[in-house]
């Protein structure tokens, strides 16, 4: 929720369900259940349901860490790109 930058109340939003429920289950009033986990799933699909679940492997899933890395890769390139023209380059 964090990593996207979503409030509690748009997380709640994305995935369906009243922002009290969602409240609850952070603060340890409820336990999330399956059906939880299938919204979370549904509504962000890149997030690895293992460690969503269980804590195990990394958060996001393979396919969506290539696009993570290929994408901060072409961030990198520009930033690169306009130092050199701001320091005069062609």
């Amino acid at each position: 929720m964090d990593s996207m930058g979503l409030s509690q109340q748009e997380f709640a939003q994305k995935l369906g369900m009243s922002p009290a429920s969602l409240s609850n289950i952070f603060n340890g009033r409820s336990n999330p259940t399956n059906n939880h986990v299938q919204a979370i799933h549904r509504a962000f699909p890149n997030i690895n349901t293992n460690w969503l679940m269980f804590g195990e492997g990394t958060m996001l899933n393979d396919d969506a860490k290539k696009k993570f890395r290929f994408r901060y890769a072409r961030l990198r390139f520009r930033k690169s790109e306009f130092k050199f023209k701001f320091a005069g380059g062609q």
